[in-house]
């Protein structure tokens, strides 16, 4: 009797077990949490002389400095070592991505430089005065100022279009289009020629900087406590209710489906970007610095006044914090695993080397 027993539970069994291993095949693979940047596991700090006269760049590779009396420093992120000095500029902008370095004067002046050693290629006057913001995206240099913006080949420093503006502001490039705010309002351009497609002002009385998607959507704040969508033809869409001031740009999932917000009162959301409904959200410990970036596959959030926050984009949880240990003058930026910032007391950049993607 229990010889004849065995032989039907094992059959069972058998079956049992191919049963789960077949649910264990077709069911979805679990996504596992990303594991938190921090603590740091080096840092290294360098003294500055003279304040820095717009934040950090970098092409991936290296970190270029725009110092305040004009010069231009070359940076090793992993050691902070000056590799090249490149003097006798104005105090300008730089720029740079991957195989592009620029430099913009505060009088319009436009350089074309080598990453590696700070040689100019190219030099460019346009008719802007007062430079505000400058914007690199892919093989053109966008800038504008008080009284103009312009449009330059990188590679020549060609000029595409040297349109009068005023007040230009929060430069933002994508797809075929240039998005701005001029004299508070937004103004969405052709990327090519700068022809202008509409100009809206904000009914709530003062719009942050726009964030640009690929399909001519626009995302920015509004007023005090709003955050409002406009359509690639100028239309107000939805609007989101906040508990403060969104100045900063939002920032985009890459997805297509995703918008991230920071309001002032220190709450990061994740919006769905075509009905601007609440998906998630997450707690900072004092209001935004600078606005939020998706890079190395997690969302950094620069807090005020030394604080650095990551979230996981896939769910917008917290991942985990650190501190600079000195107040911010400029964002932070990523480059080659190492969080780089300007920072207060005394005067110097900070980096500190992340842990690495888990």
């Amino acid at each position: 009797m229990i010889g004849e027993f065995k032989t039907p539970s094992k059959s069972v069994l058998r079956a049992v077990l191919a049963g789960l291993f077949l649910f264990a095949a077709c069911a979805k693979t679990r996504v596992l949490p990303l594991g938190s940047p921090f603590p740091p596991t080096s840092r290294w700090e360098k003294p500055l002389d003279v304040p820095l006269a717009a934040p950090l760049s970098t092409d991936g590779t290296l970190v270029f400095a725009a110092l305040s009396t004009g010069s231009i420093l070359a940076i090793d992120p992993a050691t902070g070592s000056t590799l090249w000095t490149r003097s006798g500029l104005k105090p300008g902008f730089v720029a740079a991505r991957p195989g592009f370095l620029v430099f913009v004067e505060r009088s319009g002046v436009v350089w074309g430089i080598n990453a590696q050693d700070g040689t100019a290629q190219w030099k460019t006057t346009t008719s802007v005065i007062d430079v505000q913001s400058v914007r690199l995206d892919g093989n053109r240099v966008f800038l504008g100022g008080g009284s103009g913006l312009a449009a330059l080949v990188v590679t020549t420093g060609e000029v595409r279009f040297d349109v009068v503006a005023k007040d230009v502001r929060d430069l933002e490039a994508a797809g075929d289009l240039l998005a701005s705010l001029e004299e508070g309002a937004l103004m969405v351009r052709n990327r090519e020629d700068g022809a202008v497609k509409f100009r809206l002002a904000s009914p709530e009385g003062e719009f942050g900087a726009p964030a640009l998607f690929a399909d001519g959507r626009v995302v920015l704040g509004s007023g005090t406590r709003l955050v409002r969508a406009i359509s690639a033809g100028g239309e107000f869409r939805w609007r989101f209710k906040v508990g403060a001031r969104v100045k900063d740009r939002p920032l985009d999932y890459l997805d297509g489906k995703r918008v991230g917000v920071i309001s002032f009162e220190g709450v990061f959301y994740e919006l769905s970007l075509g009905g601007g409904n609440m998906q998630r959200r997450a707690l900072f410990s004092s209001r935004p610095f600078g606005p939020p970036l998706l890079t190395a596959g997690r969302i950094w959030a620069p807090i005020f006044e030394d604080e650095v926050a990551a979230l996981d984009p896939r769910t917008s949880k917290l991942l985990g914090r650190t501190r600079f240990g000195g107040s911010f003058l400029s964002p932070p930026i990523l480059v080659a695993g190492r969080l780089l910032a300007e920072v207060a007391g005394p005067r110097r950049i900070v980096a500190l080397q992340t842990a690495p993607l888990s």
